[in-house]
């Protein structure tokens, strides 16, 4: 059996597959951080959580359906394909974006993202259970890693809590591991951009389904609204789904999982540096060590991830 730093060397395949899909988890991590932020000043705007979750994706699906038609990348997907992809955009993400939005809204900021952060348990056991896909030591050394730096970044008391906000965080974290785990498959046969699309797509229908039913469907919001709603769908959503399926196709859908407890962390780091917020030493220390744990996973998976 060769030494890991001899599989590397002898691997740079492996690593050029591996270091791609760390960045791609890292942007579609950073793409989703910053939903915090364009979520707040759209409430501002006078916008409510329903209307915010249709125009977060009905836009996101019309730029990039117009990007693909217009740059010639649009790619006709066999039916059974296209039909998963809808659904799992109309039952899952329809699902986990209504319920994060609810969340945000009634639930401290803090808890919202530190409950985001554990959504990597779930896959992990997901992975064991359903895809047989054993995870490493080093991916759970990494996780641990990781949910220490986000306990020590998000630490606060638990009077805040609101508990139908937690009730809410759980089942979007839930559906969040259920649509990686059930789109690990499609990852690696559909085009990254036609399978955002469609998956976008079936959760425009279902959050406008949702609007429409729970009556919070309401335009008459401030002007710039229209501009958050843009920025929800272009950065938050096709970015950010796009380059979470690339990182999958790549990685996997656990280590994906891990790299992706940086949203929380970019969420905060954003708000220090445009809201004014600050952290204390303890907090920075946490973000130190979520940090760690990312780049440790990164080098197991280069020593792990096959060529393919």
């Amino acid at each position: 059996m060769s030494h890991p730093l001899q599989a590397i060397e002898s691997n740079p395949a492996g690593h050029q597959r591996a270091l791609r899909g760390t960045v791609y988890g890292v942007v579609s991590a950073l793409s989703y951080g910053t939903a915090v932020l364009f979520v707040r000043y759209a409430y501002k705007a006078g916008m409510s959580a329903a209307t915010a979750t249709l125009l977060r994706f009905a836009l996101a699906t019309l730029c990039l359906f117009l990007f693909l038609r217009l740059s010639g990348r649009w790619v006709t997907l066999p039916t059974g394909q296209a039909l998963t992809l809808f659904l799992c955009g109309l039952l899952l993400y329809t699902i986990m974006g209504i319920t994060w939005f609810e969340a945000l809204r009634i639930t401290p900021a803090w808890l919202v993202s530190l409950l985001v952060a554990l959504f990597p348990i779930p896959v992990m056991i997901g992975s064991w259970l359903l895809l047989h896909q054993q995870s490493d030591s080093g991916q759970i050394i990494a996780l641990g890693v990781v949910l220490i730096g986000v306990v020590l970044l998000f630490w606060r008391p638990l009077g805040e809590m609101a508990l139908a906000g937690v009730a809410l965080m759980v089942i979007s974290v839930t559906f969040y591991a259920i649509y990686l785990l059930i789109g690990e498959r499609w990852a690696q046969e559909a085009d990254a951009g036609m399978r955002t699309v469609w998956t976008t797509l079936g959760a425009a229908v279902g959050s406008g389904v949702y609007a429409l039913g729970s009556g919070q469907l309401d335009l008459r919001f401030a002007p710039d609204g229209w501009l958050w709603a843009l920025l929800l769908g272009i950065v938050c959503t096709v970015m950010g789904i796009a380059f979470l399926w690339e990182s999958v196709r790549l990685l996997g859908p656990t280590p994906t999982a891990i790299i992706a407890v940086l949203e929380p962390v970019f969420s905060v780091l954003l708000s220090v540096l445009l809201l004014g917020e600050s952290l204390s030493t303890l907090q920075w220390s946490g973000a130190a060590v979520v940090l760690a744990g990312i780049v440790f996973l990164q080098t197991r998976t280069v020593q792990s991830r096959p060529v393919e």
